[in-house]
């Protein structure tokens, strides 16, 4: 995700470039992510723009809530409610121009759809630095399994 940095802010993104013996001095016209305030920055402008979209508050929140720098983790009761949820997010952040992936689920039923759409699914996640066994729906860390 890029977003333009304004002309008067551009001389605190500089970087020394050197080819041929030659010292460049470049500016970056766009945020790169891994910025001290990426997440910020990220989680701000995914807030303003669901704010401002049709859909449910409260789902507005639990998207929101579900975030973790870049990563989108949640869980629902049904399938129903899964698949709906999905696409809502998909769909609205696709009008900001991003495009979620990485979709995964212990729903055989929702993995194939997921594998349809062209994401990977694979049966064993790293999920906020712990390993995430999709087919058993287990948690664990370093060999010791939580429910």
């Amino acid at each position: 995700m890029l977003f333009r940095s304004a002309e008067e802010y551009r001389d605190a993104l500089r970087m020394l470039w050197i080819k041929d013996g030659i010292v460049w001095i470049l500016r970056f016209a766009r945020l790169p992510f891994g910025l001290t305030c990426s997440p910020y920055i990220l989680a701000a402008v995914l807030e303003k723009h669901l704010n401002s979209s049709a859909v449910d508050k409260q789902l507005v929140h639990q998207i929101l809530a579900a975030f973790y720098v870049d990563d989108n983790i949640w869980s629902v009761k049904t399938h129903e409610e899964l698949l709906e949820r999905s696409d809502i997010t998909l769909k609205e952040f696709l009008k900001a121009g991003m495009k979620l992936r990485q979709w995964n689920s212990n729903s055989d039923e929702a993995r194939e759809i997921f594998r349809k759409q062209g994401d990977d699914t694979p049966d064993k996640e790293m999920i906020l630095g712990l390993k995430w066994d999709v087919r058993t729906d287990l948690v664990s860390k370093i060999g010791r399994a939580h429910v």
